[in-house]
């Protein structure tokens, strides 16, 4: 039986007996539903945002509930219920306007992962003041630009995970965006009296392409880097190979490339103290800016925190005695800024460009972007592959498994030559029978996926 409450209360709405084909479907930045097929003698006043909890998470209506009434037979009821990232939907994703509210839909903000959530938790406590919302682990990121428009929560947190190259996950009202890979200590092995019942294996897609991928070509940003970078290279190169490359010799070439365009040789200085809205001093730089500017290329300085976060200013001087920077007014049809008011102030951090950075932090890029596209080769070189899998019940009863979303299984079939881990991303739980697993879907990889497009099937 489970109890349906009223929107905002601890009344019951109604007890219900779901019958057999009744399920909860979850999966990895994928669906979190429950679909409830039950019948009543009597009609039932759903509301929208009556609410329930199933195997622990609590489930509301977002919609009006269908039924079916015909003759003098019990009424047919099929109740569609949402997990709490749906509400995430309703919410819209503002910034702050001049004057601190809420109002703006279409911007560029200049931030890091952890700037973006927090974001989304003001945003969500806007939507239900009080509501409890939290933000849980996020991943640590450099500062990147990014444009918003007219977005909602949800549809943000998949911009975020994209963006971020990780995933986003709703415990509760706990927002966090991060991939947490735990190994369950299950074997799921196929055959007779195991724990599948039945086993499938279908090609994955690699981002745009089909197939393995062994040869990748990856390229940073084109910032700060001199016209003798190279031999005249354009982007950031991930040292003197031209390419990393990872099981060739096994499958064969097959290549890509990538653009990572936040890294390229920078310093992230701090401000340590202001003469005035123009002038400020970063006692901490170690070289000469005069010593590395390029020809016909006006050196700037964008701020990454403060104030002025986000803005981009040209430099009309430094001073390598002191360490003092003067920049210039940054004017145009809504800005006119430092101001007396609005300015640099100490601690503010900034990233310089424009300029052809000393050796020893061109030589941090290349290891740094090395390293990006070796993990990205490691997540998406190999063949991707699914494995849809039919669950023995008896087996997982007489087991007491339970299964665990996101966690990676020991996948076993000696017939098919497989022994792997492979992660659970997405499955489907019978409600009146929750040793059934009706489908289950281990894959290599997860995609980010909109909530719109897979609903029931």
């Amino acid at each position: 039986m489970i109890t349906i409450y009223k929107k905002g209360s601890t009344d019951a709405r109604a007890v219900i007996e779901p019958d057999d084909s009744s399920y909860q479907d979850r999966g990895v930045m994928r669906n979190d539903i429950v679909l409830l097929g039950f019948k009543s003698t009597a009609p039932i006043s759903f509301g929208i945002g009556d609410n329930a909890k199933v195997f622990g998470r609590t489930y509301k209506i977002n919609r009006p509930v269908p039924f079916n009434k015909v003759a003098n037979r019990d009424i047919e009821y099929s109740l569609t219920m949402e997990g709490l990232q749906y509400d995430m939907r309703k919410a819209k994703f503002f910034t702050l306007d001049s004057h601190n509210r809420f109002t703006e839909l279409k911007f560029s903000q200049r931030g890091r992962a952890i700037d973006f959530c927090n974001l989304i938790i003001a945003n969500m406590e806007r939507w239900e003041p009080g509501g409890g919302w939290k933000l849980g682990d996020v991943i640590e990121s450099d500062f990147v630009d990014i444009d918003f428009d007219n977005q909602n929560c949800l549809e943000v947190a998949a911009t975020l995970a994209t963006k971020f190259g990780t995933e986003y996950a709703l415990e509760d009202k706990t927002f966090s965006l991060t991939k947490k890979v735990l190994t369950s200590g299950v074997i799921l092995e196929y055959g007779a009296g195991k724990a599948l019942a039945g086993l499938a294996m279908e090609n994955q897609e690699s981002g745009d392409t089909n197939g393995p991928i062994t040869r990748l070509y990856v390229y940073g940003g084109s910032r700060n880097i001199g016209t003798n970078y190279r031999d005249g290279a354009q982007f950031l190169r991930s040292g003197d190979a031209d390419y990393i490359e990872k099981n060739a010799d096994v499958l064969g070439v097959f290549e890509e490339s990538i653009y990572f365009d936040d890294i390229y040789p920078r310093r992230e200085g701090i401000v340590s103290a202001v003469a005035d809205k123009l002038v400020f001093t970063d006692a901490d730089i170690d070289f000469n800016i005069n010593d590395y500017l390029l020809p016909g290329v006006t050196a700037q300085l964008t701020f990454n925190t403060g104030q002025m976060a986000g803005l981009t200013f040209d430099i009309h001087s430094f001073d390598n005695p002191t360490k003092t920077f003067t920049i210039n007014l940054l004017i145009n049809e809504t800005t006119n800024l430092p101001s007396d008011v609005l300015k640099p102030a100490v601690g503010d951090k900034y990233v310089l460009i424009g300029i052809d950075m000393p050796l020893s932090y061109i030589v941090n890029a290349e290891a740094e972007l090395k390293a990006k596209g070796k993990a990205w080769l490691n997540e998406n070189g190999p063949g991707k592959v699914v494995y849809p899998v039919q669950c023995n019940d008896v087996y997982f009863k007489r087991e007491s498994v339970e299964l665990e979303l996101g966690k990676n299984y020991q996948l076993r079939s000696p017939q098919f030559n497989i022994d792997r881990s492979i992660r659970l991303v997405n499955y489907r739980r019978m409600i009146r029978n929750p040793n059934v697993y009706s489908s289950i879907e281990l894959a290599d990889s997860v995609a980010v996926q909109s909530l719109f497009l897979k609903l029931i099937s």
